[in-house]
């Protein structure tokens, strides 16, 4: 992933919130969020992780998610 890199969820409309939300350093926003009835477009307000921070993860998910690897 890079700064350029678009990045889309599908979520309930019920998700959808206007408060900002607690995140971490490895969090980070969408550009799009894809209801049943809508694609709602999001303002990104911070810088987004480099990449994959693999440091973070566990050596089974390392082994078991095949993007990972």
């Amino acid at each position: 992933m890079t700064a350029n890199t678009t990045v889309a969820t599908t979520i309930h409309r019920s998700q959808l919130l206007d408060e900002a939300l607690p995140y971490a350093d490895h969090d980070f926003n969408v550009d799009f969020a894809i209801t049943p009835d809508e694609v709602v477009t999001c303002s990104p307000d911070r810088e987004r992780p480099p990449g994959i921070m693999r440091e973070r993860l566990r050596p089974d998910q390392l082994h078991d998610i095949p993007a990972l690897r």
